[in-house]
């Protein structure tokens, strides 16, 4: 069961950083969506129909128009739409997440101006293994950034309870045993 955290003190700018720093650390190199074959290259053939399809049923109707649909973009024959390219970002994501849960182990450092009762301090480093890490990539992929670095802090060694507010980031890295 995840951990309990309160809310902290976060203009909408920076909170809007935050998560534009942890996704741009986590998903480099992940292929736009509208990359169908790299997506196809990362992810493979077979997994990104399931995850198009939101099933494993070869005979069932959404696969099938899901295999149709690669196909088409896949020779160029069409392009696919908004929603869709997001399903194929979406699924290039969860590829991503999953090589990452499966090294076991992420090192993630949180560059920001942190304001906590006493002082104004850089940045928190940790090693997300086991629980912190698996509760770290499910807030990632709820877009949940704040969770997702209150769990750093709490990994790092602070308890997240005495940080009153990020003031400005400047850095997230994610770094684990795959690409980087």
């Amino acid at each position: 069961m995840p951990r309990e955290y309160s809310p902290w003190d976060m203009t909408d700018e920076t909170r809007a950083e935050l998560g534009r720093q942890r996704e741009a650390s986590m998903y480099s190199g992940v292929p736009d969506g509208a990359d169908v074959e790299g997506i196809v290259g990362q992810v493979g053939r077979e997994r990104l129909l399931e995850a198009m399809s939101g099933t494993t049923d070869r005979s069932s109707r959404e696969w099938k128009n899901a295999r149709d649909n690669l196909s088409r973009w896949r020779r160029g024959a069409r392009h696919p739409s908004p929603v869709n390219r997001d399903r194929l970002r979406g699924a290039a994501e969860a590829d991503r997440r999953q090589e990452i849960r499966q090294t076991g182990k992420a090192t993630v450092r949180v560059d920001a101006t942190v304001r906590t009762s006493k002082n104004r301090w850089g940045y928190a480093e940790a090693d997300l293994t086991g629980p912190d890490l698996t509760e770290f990539l499910a807030a990632c992929e709820a877009g949940n950034d704040e969770l997702a670095t209150q769990v750093v802090f709490d990994a790092y060694g602070l308890d997240p309870e005495f940080v009153l507010s990020i003031e400005g980031i400047e850095g997230f890295d994610i770094s684990w045993g795959g690409p980087t």
